[in-house]
């Protein structure tokens, strides 16, 4: 069987290329981008392919108001600036195509530098934003590659002034109390929608807003650094470590990391997982900071399962296994936790995470989210957990 897929309704061609011409030019296209792909030690290579194959297949070319590739989350569902920030880290053996995508919504971002939400070829919504994870994934790629080596420097260029821009926003038109923290106006901007840290409020300090925007700025400078911009690296390094202490002086209670009603000073703890995404901050947190994060999310009671991280404590009243931010195991909390934690002296404890976590997802057919008591997966045919499989699976196999 042979399918043509059609901007419009329909095309007529003057030729056609038979079967085997066809098949011939979709296997090369294939061949070449799973040969780039590096392998896993088992038992993760097993379901490689399949995972890595629907991440191929979701891809989407550039169309009209996107000048940069993209890639569905869902099948006919676009992945928002976030989902494409994990994607690229997933897809970096491919070098170009992970940079279009941390540019796709920096094209599409607005004078003040706030990025899209969500959008496609042919919709936009920019009412809400979600999580500013651009310099988490910049330095993910920055690891294993040398940026100005292997791509155009005009397009460096881009993503730092985008990258600078979009954490600057967070700072200018989110922080109406100028106590240096910026704000979120909504569970959603969080990424785990239903997050009982908004039970009783709607507009939050969210401790992991800031954690994602300290590696904004940190990334902003390492990429000012590479273009040859030293007094700028050191504007933006001075931004991050300013911002970073912030965050501990002001949302750490010396248990947990809180979140604040900006109005009140009013702090908030509930049995979100989103208080302990700033470990994604590994060794930028002091010791004593990790270990307590990570001996809470070790609880078996509360957060550790043998398929991953509940999303929320699982003793709480509020408690909902297939929900995303009320107890499913979602991909990107195991992301950032698992890679924050790894780069610690508590690897071991990244490392057992991510081990449950990638069992879980290969043993179940990748759903988006899982039961964390009883391992039921909910929501297939997705890439985000196959992304985020890919990145811990590797992350595994390079230890």
């Amino acid at each position: 069987l042979v399918m043509e897929q059609f901007t419009w309704s329909n095309l007529v061609r003057d030729t056609y290329p038979t079967y085997k011409e066809a098949l011939a030019s979709m296997q090369s296209d294939w061949d070449s981008f799973i040969s780039a792909m590096p392998k896993f030690k088992e038992p993760y290579e097993e379901q490689r392919l399949e995972c890595e194959y629907t991440l191929w297949s979701y891809l989407m070319s550039p169309y009209r108001n996107m000048k940069y590739p993209a890639i569905q989350m869902f099948a006919g569902v676009m992945g928002s600036q976030w989902q494409l920030c994990q994607n690229a880290v997933a897809l970096q053996e491919h070098i170009d195509l992970a940079i279009d995508m941390l540019l796709n919504p920096i094209d599409l971002a607005d004078p003040l530098g706030q990025l899209p939400d969500m959008y496609d070829d042919h919709a936009f919504d920019a009412e809400m934003v979600k999580p500013p994870v651009h310099g988490w994934a910049i330095k993910q790629i920055m690891k294993n590659h040398d940026l100005l080596k292997e791509c155009p420097r005009e397009k460096i260029e881009k993503l730092y002034k985008g990258t600078a821009a979009w954490g600057e926003w967070f700072m200018k038109y989110r922080d109406d109390d100028n106590d240096g923290l910026p704000s979120i106006f909504h569970p959603d901007e969080t990424g785990l929608d239903d997050s009982t840290m908004f039970l009783d409020h709607v507009v939050l300090t969210a401790p992991d807003t800031s954690a994602y925007l300290v590696l904004v700025f940190e990334a902003a400078g390492d990429l000012a650094k590479i273009l040859g911009k030293d007094d700028e690296a050191q504007v933006w390094y001075e931004k991050s470590k300013t911002l970073l202490n912030k965050l501990i002086e002001v949302l750490w209670d010396g248990e947990h990391f809180v979140a604040m009603v900006p109005e009140t000073g009013e702090k908030v703890f509930q049995g979100s997982i989103v208080h302990y995404i700033p470990a994604i901050l590994g060794n930028r947190l002091p010791p004593e900071i990790i270990d307590k994060m990570a001996d809470d999310l070790s609880d078996t009671e509360k957060y550790l399962s043998p398929y991953g991280l509940a999303s929320e404590d699982m003793t709480s009243d509020y408690y909902l296994p297939s929900t995303i931010g009320r107890g499913a195991i979602v991909p990107p909390a195991m992301l950032y936790i698992c890679t924050g934690l790894w780069e610690t002296k508590r690897k071991d404890t990244a490392r057992l995470f991510a081990e449950n976590y990638c069992n879980a997802l290969r043993k179940s057919n990748f759903p988006f989210l899982i039961n964390p008591k009883e391992g039921i997966g909910y929501f297939y045919g997705c890439t985000w957990s196959r992304c985020a499989y890919a990145i811990l699976a590797r992350m595994l196999s390079e230890e």
